[in-house]
């Protein structure tokens, strides 16, 4: 919840963005002889798998943050979402499956990926991905999103680091993938989604 929930929304907050952590329910699951039930549970980064619940909870978090855009000063037109592992899957279902306000701008799935055989709707986001080539868990299936985003024609930045495994986050591990967040930043600059050398004075001060 830190590292791949507050501390990347801090790292945006202070370049301008209106960050939320998004806490999703996930399927609950029993020890031996516990009936099965459903419950929230914190992190975007949760190792069980990612289900109906959570991509309605990623769908209605959209939702909200368009309908009181006005309120919060927020461009409705410009809301996206980003999850890492299993919030990648999170990310990727409200891709999949949106209304118009549910539909996301942009997309940030971390170390997540796609079945080759998903349908990627006529509306879909353009996409910032990444992933280290010695990922035990989901290197395959994001070589499978870039090539299906590929394929519909939308566009998409994948970044595979030499290195890092899964799970990093904002966590450095002096390997390539530490440096995943600052090729996202310069991603949505170019998308015109931040300004060029935004940082908060805080920042700048402490030398990051």
């Amino acid at each position: 919840m830190d590292r791949e929930g507050y501390d990347v929304a801090r790292w945006l907050a202070a370049r301008g963005v209106a960050a939320f952590v998004l806490k999703y329910r996930l399927n609950h699951t029993p020890g031996a002889g516990a009936p099965a039930s459903s419950h929230s549970r914190s992190g975007p980064s949760a190792a069980a798998g990612t289900t109906t619940f959570g991509v309605a909870d990623g769908q209605q978090a959209v939702r909200i943050v368009r309908r009181r855009a006005a309120e919060w000063g927020i461009a409705p037109n410009r809301i996206g979402i980003m999850g890492f592992s299993a919030g990648a899957g999170v990310t990727m279902g409200v891709a999949l499956n949106h209304d118009a306000e549910s539909r996301p701008d942009f997309l940030g799935p971390i170390y997540g990926g796609l079945r080759a055989d998903a349908h990627v709707p006529s509306d879909a986001a353009p996409i910032f991905a990444a992933v280290a080539s010695d990922d035990p868990v989901v290197q395959v299936s994001t070589l499978k999103l870039y090539s299906v985003w590929r394929a519909a024609g939308v566009p998409i930045e994948l970044h595979v680091f030499e290195s890092g495994g899964h799970g990093w986050g904002m966590r450095k591990q002096d390997e390539t993938s530490d440096h995943w967040v600052d090729e996202f930043g310069w991603w949505l600059e170019s998308r015109g989604l931040i300004k060029h050398g935004q940082e908060s004075a805080s920042e700048t001060r402490a030398g990051r």
